[in-house]
């Protein structure tokens, strides 16, 4: 009876685990969970409440800098999110990459909403198909109204040839659609100046005429992308005449959707910010945990003070504990070259303080000389 008793409480005991145990394997657990995670998402990267506080003083900031006169006109600036790359993309993509958003950038089906802008699509496409999207336009004129003018490829080349006429069109309409198919061949027929304003083509499937309408009214609910050679991607996530709730809204799910689609996905992003064209840029999101903490704070601020703050920081000496920290990022190289320049600055000041000495001297000599004479 003893031994069975002893055999139940070693089996007991076999099966019983530590709370270290379960704890380690807990945590694996969810570690695998956030690593198998099928969209990519970090979890509660961006804080709501941050990215509220800087979209309210970029309005803020926004409503400072413009004059009573432009107002009357209109003088709504969009709204942009702006992602810093540990390491640019090794291949540059000038197609746009669509990215969804709970709150569309142009009036989509009818919608009432007076802040949103109209959509004045220009659709280009091969010449053999300009005939038929025309009748599809007159068919559909509720879902495809928006598209103002239908403009061949082979048309593009001839009528658009000069940089007046391109700039001309350029200027006429606020949003670009090609089919997908001849999208390749418009970065030369298009030039440079479509790239730098960002309005490049959008993307449309052509190949189902039934669909087109659909597809139209999809490329307009969404935002776009591009990856460029350098370490920055720029999404237009609205404009300044928007909610401040509607941005914010808009500026977590393109954090949410665009990291994905980016090389590397949050494993490359080192921060995320908002801006404006003509303003600064305001982080929301940084891989420093001390440089959040800094960035929490100095959200209290207005903007035009934190822009002083920002400056004075340039011209004042940093301490020492962040300048070990800067050294340790370094690479060797500028290190060495940053001693190199230090040594040559030391050797100046030498060389300056010496020939002061001399000047003094000098002076004390003449000095005594004069008083002997008198």
């Amino acid at each position: 009876h003893h031994t069975t008793s002893n055999k139940k409480t070693m089996a007991a005991k076999s099966t019983m685990k530590s709370p270290t145990k379960i704890a380690k394997k807990a945590s694996s657990k969810t570690k695998n969970k956030i690593e198998k995670n099928p969209d990519g998402h970090a979890p509660a990267v961006v804080d709501n409440s941050l990215v509220s506080r800087a979209v309210d003083a970029l309005l803020n900031y926004h409503e400072k800098s413009t004059d009573d006169k432009l107002s009357l006109l209109g003088n709504d600036r969009p709204v942009q999110v702006q992602f810093t790359l540990l390491r640019a993309p090794e291949k540059s993509n000038p197609k746009p990459i669509r990215v969804l958003v709970p709150h569309p950038l142009f009036k989509v089906n009818g919608s009432s909403d007076d802040a949103l802008e109209d959509p004045e699509i220009c659709l280009i496409v091969k010449e053999e198909s300009k005939p038929w999207c025309q009748e599809m336009i007159e068919q559909f004129s509720d879902h495809m109204g928006c598209i103002k003018k239908v403009l061949g490829l082979q048309s593009l080349r001839k009528k658009h040839a000069q940089y007046e006429q391109r700039r001309e069109l350029l200027n006429k309409y606020n949003l670009f659609m090609a089919d997908d198919r001849i999208l390749p061949m418009l970065t030369k027929a298009l030039g440079k100046e479509f790239f730098k304003a960002k309005k490049q083509p959008i993307p449309i499937n052509l190949t189902r005429k039934e669909a087109l309408p659909f597809a139209i009214q999809k490329a307009l609910t969404a935002t776009y992308m591009t990856l460029s050679a350098g370490t920055c991607v720029t999404i237009k996530c609205g404009h300044t005449g928007m909610k401040p709730q509607t941005l914010v809204e808009n500026i977590a799910e393109i954090a949410k959707n665009a990291v994905p689609k980016i090389p590397r996905k949050w494993a490359n992003v080192q921060g995320i910010s908002i801006k404006t064209p003509e303003s600064v840029a305001l982080p929301v999101y940084s891989k420093v945990p001390s440089l959040m903490d800094e960035i929490d704070q100095e959200m209290n601020l207005d903007v035009d003070e934190k822009v002083k703050s920002t400056v004075n920081k340039q011209q004042t000496p940093p301490k020492k504990d962040d300048a070990v920290q800067k050294k340790k990022m370094k690479s060797p190289l500028l290190q060495a070259l940053k001693k190199v320049d230090s040594e040559k600055k030391k050797k100046r000041k030498e060389s300056s303080d010496k020939s002061d000495v001399k000047k003094i001297n000098s002076r004390e000599k003449e000095e005594e000389g004069r008083s002997v004479l008198f």
